[in-house]
């Protein structure tokens, strides 16, 4: 979508700027206009039509809007007021959309997903909600994902069985897509996420993801999202950048009043005197319509401008009233508060841009009618606005600012003690929740063992939801002052979470510190959590000889735990690296061997895992009945899977029996991928899929169905490159280059499998890589397959890849090496 730089202010801004001030003078704020999935009247404003038009004709483009602006340009206001006529417009043709609105806020931007937790549960607002939940069709598996992010809207919907499923960031962005999907099934959805600035990586992923999935399903849901311009490598311009390659951003920049605009507000104001009075409020304001609104308060308190719109030009002062000047008419209107209003106000400001009214009255230590007649004043000199019965928020960024600096840095650390303290009193029921926001206020109010407390319970609460890099940044900020004796457990789990956010060096270094510390190695199960967990970043970067360096420690450890974790790795390693396949082969038995003598040590799962990856070895090398066996007994291990790792085995065992039975030309190949795809699909284990559609195209190849093939092979393609899977992405690719080749389109297959050859190198996908230099051989001219055909016989005979050998002889025959 192409940049588009608007005015979507114009004489509707102005109007509205009119008929906001002179409201100013009679009623406290109300409440926004519109409420998700509800419909209120729109007041007509003369001349809006024409600027909210753009964002009419952007909402169906299936993008996400993206409203930039300078802070008080107007870019929430626009917004909101789209909003309410889309609820109008919707409530007239019999079709409300459901409208979510979350802001993402500075004090907040390290809580995952809060913007999105936010507009998720303000659907439960919405009056049709109940009576639509139960005719959603939505599977319980994306229920239960749903339930992480926001339980209320999955109540009483069976995701009893949350904790037993490990945390899938996968399946969790899916289950969110799906659970839109199944409304927009019946209405429009509209996801508004404001100051998306502040928002943490996670929110960003996730709203990418929706924008992406919501395109390629064309499903009427959109998102919207304000926010200041951005540094270009900031998260949030990532992910501008890549939704703009995509086609799928449409930006409206919206920039301060021109001189024509402000002189139209201010003949509104003034027609007599609109003039002089114009040239004053622009040279003031440069055009930004918060310092014009300042402005023009600062001129009716000051008797410049009456309510009659007569200026006293004797009074309106020579000089412009610049914008550092502005912060003194906010600091006027500050010292006109009550003693009171301002301890609320000042408390307020520790919390942030938005509050609850019961954190900030239990933080400004005030009665319950001392607090709602302070918040009553504030709310008549609209320095705050009602989000909805319980919150508020500021009217800019500038009035926290302005009093923050008047508190001084002792009185704001106590109010951040005290807003803690509330918290904790608040949601002494749910303190995992706001966690995040205990460990901050506590931060910031130099408590450093109270936040350290409460960053590590943020950061578990974090692993939970599958936002690693939330985990990773909370564990860190507990490391220095938590407790020596959670030392060993926090390392554990920062290295998990490092991990799992792909940072695989410093989970290394992180790990390796976790083990060497006494408490690791005196808990069993803290050292085989880390001793595996270690192991698997090891492998995940190929640094074979390490792994086997750190096995050989541990084969003769005393507990059964880690000798088995230690045999598992090694030969996982040895595997892996296809240089020895069996000493592969003896290492993985002898891991066998140890769960077997210690059942009580021996979960189905991990043998099953042990019998899969020695069915892996006996298929390379050429042992088919044998790795058909094997793939067998994983199934029977766990056909009644408890976890997702007993379930990750159950379907990958249904996806190798299908691939090694089609070689064997045996049909119940074709029941085993179509019962592994089922169950892949229904359980959420969306990481399996690439697995299971590769296979479903490959039986379709063999029995000449190439358009199934294709398609299967595109979608297993789609998924991989979304979940980053560079081995799967390889194969995938591989695949759609058997189809050209099939078709006779040898000049596309070469261009596949070259790619294909490429990334499983990049990949240490050996087994693959010499798959495909035998593939490509045959298509090239003698000169340029003779090489191929060479690495594919040094990978095959020093790995042992027997299955391929007989693919080379033939190959060798017809193209000789010499």
């Amino acid at each position: 979508m192409p940049t588009m730089k608007r005015r979507p202010l114009n004489l509707c801004l102005l109007l509205w700027l009119a008929s906001w001030l002179n409201s100013c003078q009679t009623s406290p704020a109300a409440a926004p206009a519109y409420a998700p999935g509800t419909v209120e009247p729109v007041t007509p404003f003369v001349g809006r039509a024409a600027e909210l038009q753009q964002l009419h004709k952007l909402a169906a483009g299936g993008c996400l809007i993206l409203v930039e602006g300078e802070p008080g340009i107007g870019k929430t206001w626009l917004v909101e007021n789209f909003l309410q006529e889309m609820a109008a417009q919707g409530a007239a043709s019999g079709a409300p959309p459901w409208i979510g609105v979350g802001r993402a806020r500075e004090l907040e931007s390290r809580l995952p997903y809060h913007p999105l937790i936010e507009a998720l549960r303000s659907l439960l607002a919405a009056p049709g909600w109940t009576a639509l939940r139960p005719h959603l069709r939505l599977p319980d598996v994306w229920w239960q994902e749903v339930a992480r992010l926001a339980p209320e809207l999955a109540a009483g919907r069976g995701h009893d069985g949350l904790a037993a499923r490990t945390p899938d960031e996968s399946r969790l962005w899916e289950g969110l897509f799906q659970f839109l999907a199944a409304l927009a099934r019946h209405q429009p959805v509209l996801i508004f996420l404001d100051d998306l600035q502040w928002a943490d990586t996670a929110t960003l992923g996730l709203a990418g993801y929706l924008v992406r999935q919501a395109a390629a399903a064309r499903l009427p849901i959109t998102l919207l999202a304000t926010s200041h311009p951005m540094p270009p490598r900031s998260d949030a311009a990532i992910l501008y950048q890549s939704l703009q390659r995509l086609d799928l951003l449409a930006r409206l920049t919206l920039d301060p009043l021109s001189t024509d605009e402000v002189m139209a507000l201010a003949r509104r104001l003034s027609p007599t005197y609109g003039y002089p009075f114009g040239s004053w409020l622009y040279r003031s304001s440069e055009g930004n319509p918060f310092i014009l609104a300042e402005l023009v308060r600062y001129a009716r308190d000051q008797q410049i401008l009456s309510a009659a719109g007569v200026v006293n030009l004797s009074l309106l002062p020579a000089t412009p009233v610049v914008p550092p000047s502005v912060y003194a008419l906010i600091q006027s209107r500050l010292a006109l508060l009550s003693d009171a209003a301002r301890r609320v106000l000042d408390a307020a400001v520790a919390v942030g841009r938005a509050f609850e009214f019961e954190v900030v009255a239990r933080a400004a230590a005030l009665s319950d009618s001392a607090a709602l007649d302070a918040l009553d004043e504030l709310r008549q000199a609209r320095l705050i606005q009602p989000l909805d019965s319980q919150r508020f928020v500021f009217d800019h960024t500038l009035t926290i600012e302005v009093a923050r600096q008047e508190v001084g840095d002792l009185r704001h650390r106590l109010l951040h003690r005290r807003v803690a303290a509330a918290l904790e009193s608040i949601h002494h029921e749910r303190l995992d929740d706001v966690a995040g926001l205990l460990a901050q206020h506590y931060a910031e109010g130099n408590r450093p063992e109270l936040a350290a407390k409460y960053a590590w319970m943020a950061g578990q609460r974090a692993v939970q939801l599958a936002a690693w890099r939330a985990a990773v940044e909370f564990f860190r900020q507990a490391e220095p002052a938590l407790a020596p004796a959670q030392q060993p457990a926090l390392l554990t789990a920062l290295g998990h979470a490092l991990l799992q956010a792909g940072d695989l060096n410093q989970a290394t270094e992180t790990l390796a510190a976790a083990l060497a510390l006494p408490g690791t190695q005196q808990n069993s199960g803290l050292l085989r959590v880390a001793v595996q967990t270690l192991g698997e970043a090891l492998l995940l970067q190929a640094r074979y000889a390490e792994v086997t360096e750190l096995a050989r420690g541990l084969a003769d450890h005393p507990l059964p735990a880690v000798r088995f974790a230690a045999e598992f790795m090694w030969g996982a390693a040895l595997s892996q690296e296809g240089s020895d396949l069996a000493a592969a082969a003896e290492h993985l038995q002898a891991a066998e061997s140890h769960l077997r003598a210690h059942p009580g040590d021996a979960p189905a799962a991990l043998l099953a895992q042990v019998e899969f990856k020695l069915g892996n070895l006996d298929a390379q090398q050429g042992r088919l009945p044998e790795a058909i066996s094997r793939y067998r007994e994983a199934l029977h291990l766990t056909q009644h899977p408890a976890d997702d790792v007993a379930l990750r085995s159950h379907i990958l065992a249904h996806n190798n029996l299908a691939y090694h039975l089609h070689l064997l030309r045996d049909p119940a190949a074709e029941e085993y991928i179509r019962h592994g795809l089922a169950l892949a699909q229904e359980r959420g284990m969306l990481t399996l899929l690439p697995y299971l559609y590769s296979t479903a195209g490959e039986l379709a190849l063999a029995q000449g169905e190439l358009e199934t093939a294709e398609a299967h092979f595109t979608q297993g393609l789609a998924h991989a490159q979304r979940l980053a899977q560079p081995e799967r992405i390889a194969g995938l690719t591989a695949n759609l280059g058997l189809v050209a080749r099939q078709r006779g389109q040898t000049e596309l297959a070469v261009q596949r499998f070259r790619s294909a050859l490429e990334q499983a190198e990049a990949s240490s996908s050996r087994f693959l890589a010499a798959q495909l230099h035998l593939w490509l051989a045959p298509l090239l001219p003698p000169g340029e397959a003779r090489p191929h055909l060479a690495a594919a016989k040094r990978l095959i005979t020093r790995s042992h890849y027997n299955r391929l050998a007989p693919d080379l002889a033939r190959l060798e025959e017809i193209l000789p090496l010499c």
